[in-house]
């Protein structure tokens, strides 16, 4: 049997209620966990599809299992692991460019002087699903 809750409140008996807008804008719509230096491979991932080794230092693309409603929304990404990776960037292509996110995909650059792999890498991203 399916069903369907509709609430505009969530109500703790001791903790006070919250409305539901907050629990729906406030949730990570996307995560990852993975490792950059060789495979690729995801340890753990949420609503992430898949996820290609576009080079040294870059994971493109990588894929949602369900789209975002458009390119904009945010995300961070956090490396564990690599004391010589300065910054990580959202990427969209191959060439690295820092072309706009699209509702598909995205991709990780890792950066110091120059591209270089992360040993493990984390994204959370957050925005409105399609």
């Amino acid at each position: 049997m399916a069903g369907k809750i509709i609430a505009d409140q969530i109500e703790h008996s001791t903790a006070g209620s919250l409305d539901t807008q907050y629990v729906v804008q406030g949730s990570a719509k996307a995560w990852m966990y993975w490792e950059q230096i060789s495979t690729h491979e995801a340890y753990d991932s949420f609503n992430i599809a898949s996820i290609t080794d576009a080079g040294t230092g870059r994971s493109y693309p990588i894929a949602f299992t369900n789209s975002m409603s458009n390119g904009n929304y945010s995300g961070s990404f956090l490396q564990n692991g690599s004391s010589s990776v300065g910054y990580l960037y959202f990427s969209n292509n191959y060439a690295g460019s820092f072309s706009e996110k699209t509702s598909a995909s995205f991709g990780c650059r890792a950066y110091a002087n120059s591209d270089v792999d992360a040993a493990e890498l984390n994204v959370t991203v957050a925005g409105d699903l399609a």
